[in-house]
């Protein structure tokens, strides 16, 4: 019974942390004038931002890997990373947690 008590919070864990990447996805789409592509030289750089653009720069934020696909040019857009990084942060944290408290418990 353990264990499936286990398996069903790391499923609702990876469930969690998918949302967020498909919403930030959204976000940052929607806000994709506040960021620039480091890596593309052209001179419309804002408009070469893909959904796939910002797929990617969510995917590597929510899974901590620090690369970023996009950069923030204003305060806002570095707001929103910020904010993206502290909830993936804070849910890390709930969840190695939980799992050490449970994990100890039995």
């Amino acid at each position: 019974m353990f264990i499936i008590y286990i398996m069903i919070v790391v499923l609702q864990s990876v469930v969690f942390h998918l949302c967020c990447v498909f919403l930030f996805t959204v976000v940052y789409y929607t806000y994709r004038y506040e960021f620039f592509l480091p890596f593309n030289y052209s001179d419309k750089k804002n408009e070469n931002i893909t959904i796939f653009d910002c797929l990617y720069t969510s995917t590597t934020i929510q899974a901590g890997v620090g690369y970023l696909g996009m950069s923030a040019k204003t305060s806002l857009g570095k707001l929103l990373l910020i904010i993206h990084q502290l909830i993936m942060i804070s849910a890390n944290l709930f969840i190695f947690y939980f799992f050490t408290k449970h994990i100890i418990k039995y």
